[in-house]
């Protein structure tokens, strides 16, 4: 759920890791578009969308910025 996957990104962003960030990303885009699916989860998966974007981000801007473009095809395709 939620609090393994956010115990994961700590792992990810603390050691920096390429793999750590693309599983990070693939779960957080995995558990978001289910909890958007959610009706009762809405505001969670806001919550938990804006922190996971920010990190992520954040990341790829560091590590890996010519990903950040599909990094954000992706949010899109979830979003529209």
């Amino acid at each position: 759920g939620a609090d393994s996957m956010l115990s994961r990104a700590e792992v990810a962003f603390e050691t920096n890791s390429v793999e750590q960030v693309d599983l990070y990303l693939s779960q957080s885009l995995a558990i978001f578009q289910a909890l958007l699916n959610s009706s009762d989860k809405i505001s969670d998966s806001q919550r938990l969308y804006k922190s996971m974007i920010t990190q992520t981000l954040a990341a790829y801007e560091q590590e890996r910025k010519q990903d950040i473009g599909k990094v954000r095809e992706m949010i899109h395709k979830l979003i529209d």
